[in-house]
């Protein structure tokens, strides 16, 4: 599922609370990386973030994922999972 950022980190509550609804075995937080490879202040914040929501979802892993190709990469995710984006 994906979240929108929102404020006084009622997101990371909505995340974390997701974590244990469904009994997530990892968590994959996008990570916006400028096509040439550099960063950029949202990719400080998505790293602030995921610290954050790794303090408290623990033992729950929290990963980094490069965003630039994330369409892509998820795409053959689901297909090598035999699933498809229409499933969820």
């Amino acid at each position: 599922r994906t979240l929108t950022r929102g404020r006084c980190g009622a997101d990371l509550e909505e995340a974390a609370d997701l974590v244990e609804d469904y009994e997530a075995i990892e968590v994959v937080v996008g990570l916006p990386i400028q096509l040439s490879g550099g960063s950029t202040a949202s990719t400080r914040d998505a790293r602030g973030w995921a610290r954050q929501l790794a303090a408290r979802v623990g033992p729950v892993p929290v990963r980094l994922v490069d965003g630039r190709l994330s369409t892509v990469s998820a795409d053959q995710a689901l297909h090598g999972a035999g699933r498809h984006a229409k499933d969820f």
